[in-house]
């Protein structure tokens, strides 16, 4: 989340900033442009921007997950240019931390989430 605290939750642990980058050199896309292109289909390079945004958002999420965190706070994206060659990518980034559910509403919206997989079970 982009917020700095989770209502109905209390953060417990600050364990780190985790950082997930998705890079590459920007004629890939363009490749995948003209290929499609040929094909007769029209580019969806927005689509492919936003795949390249979640598989940076996994990734983060993965490191997250690593430290022991349940949850991250105060989570941002930036496009990264680099180099001479023209190298471009996604970064998302935020603190990993564990955040205790403590309203009955937060208690209830976690016991969803865990039963699906999304977060861990609580201690």
């Amino acid at each position: 989340m982009t917020i700095e605290s989770l209502p109905g939750y209390e953060i417990q642990a600050v364990y780190d900033h985790v950082t997930g980058l998705v890079a590459g050199a920007p004629n890939t896309i363009q490749d995948w442009s003209n290929v499609l292109s040929e094909l007769g289909r029209p580019p969806d390079i927005p689509g492919e921007l936003d795949l390249i945004r979640q598989q940076a958002t996994g990734l983060m999420i993965h490191k997250a997950r690593q430290l022991g965190a349940n949850a991250i706070i105060g989570m941002r994206y930036e496009s990264v240019h680099a180099g001479v060659q023209g190298w471009a990518g996604i970064c998302a980034y935020g603190t990993a931390v564990w955040a205790q559910p403590v309203s009955l509403w937060a208690r209830q919206q976690y016991g969803k989430m865990a039963e699906a997989g999304r977060v861990p079970p609580l201690p």
